[in-house]
């Protein structure tokens, strides 16, 4: 009963993988690419721990992505980054939802 389960985590598990792996060179390109962008996502005003810190950036960044600025540039390395991600959420969102309903059928 639980091997499709597992199944489903091993096939996902480098999917979530490269996925990291693209967030990290999206973060890094941004960084080299759009200083300003990237102070503005990394200032601390309110003296905050790094992990909250992180946090906001990824917030900020993601506004910044789909709204604001970044959402504006004609970057082809970005919009290649950013389908990158969306192809590989969707697939290992699919992955793991098949494993569930054939654990749930058999």
């Amino acid at each position: 009963m639980n091997d499709p389960i597992i199944i489903s985590l091993l096939l996902s598990l480098p999917i979530y993988y490269f996925l990291n792996r693209n967030t990290l060179s999206l973060v890094l390109y941004i960084q080299d690419t759009y200083p300003l962008e990237w102070h503005k996502a990394s200032s601390n005003r309110m003296k905050m721990s790094m992990r909250d810190l992180k946090q906001v950036r990824r917030v900020y960044l993601n506004d910044s992505l789909k709204f604001g600025f970044l959402s504006k540039q004609n970057d082809p390395y970005l919009a290649r980054l950013l389908k990158v991600e969306k192809i590989l959420v969707t697939v290992g969102f699919t992955i793991f939802t098949l494993g569930m309903i054939a654990a749930w059928v058999i």
